[in-house]
């Protein structure tokens, strides 16, 4: 097991160890990992937190399982990034700074385009002052309030929506 530091306590995670060289995608930032990369992968439910080191234990990040699909892991805070329930609000933040320049002045774009805005399987639009989150996993289920509080924060946001 590996330990990662919260703002509350220590906490233990499962630890993911893929097979050697797979770690190159994710290095370069590819933002999951496949079920056939892991030379162990830890008895998981479906939105588990785990960590992901390389063949030779280098720590490479922190993501959450996925039980459908070929995708085994979505990471989402990669090398020393600090993961927590504030990393959350931190996407959501250098997001929004994101748009504000993109779309200055327009209050309808997609706010959240998932691993590019560091939230692999999260979308959400903004439609004025109402966000619509599109994200199925039970990771992000879980963690519907700080979502909806990381939004909600924003200028002119009074509204959140859960599709899926």
């Amino acid at each position: 097991m590996a330990e990662a530091s919260t703002p509350e306590t220590r906490i233990t995670l499962p630890v993911a160890r893929l097979l050697p060289r797979e770690e190159r995608r994710l290095v370069r930032g590819h933002g999951w990992a496949y079920r056939n990369e892991f030379a162990e992968l830890p008895p998981l439910r479906d939105g588990d937190v785990v960590r992901i080191v390389s063949n030779t234990r280098e720590h490479l990040g922190v993501g959450y399982f996925q039980e459908e699909g070929g995708i085994a892991i979505r990471l989402l805070a990669l090398g020393s990034e600090r993961f927590d329930d504030d990393l959350i609000r931190r996407r959501v933040e250098r997001a929004a700074g994101l748009r504000k320049k993109l779309y200055a002045g327009h209050p309808v774009y997609r706010w959240i385009h998932g691993d590019s805005d560091g939230l692999s399987g999260c979308i959400a639009d903004r439609y004025g002052p109402l966000v619509v989150v599109q994200a199925e996993s039970p990771f992000y289920r879980a963690r519907a309030e700080l979502l909806a509080n990381a939004f909600l924060a924003e200028d002119g946001v009074t509204g959140v929506l859960f599709r899926g």
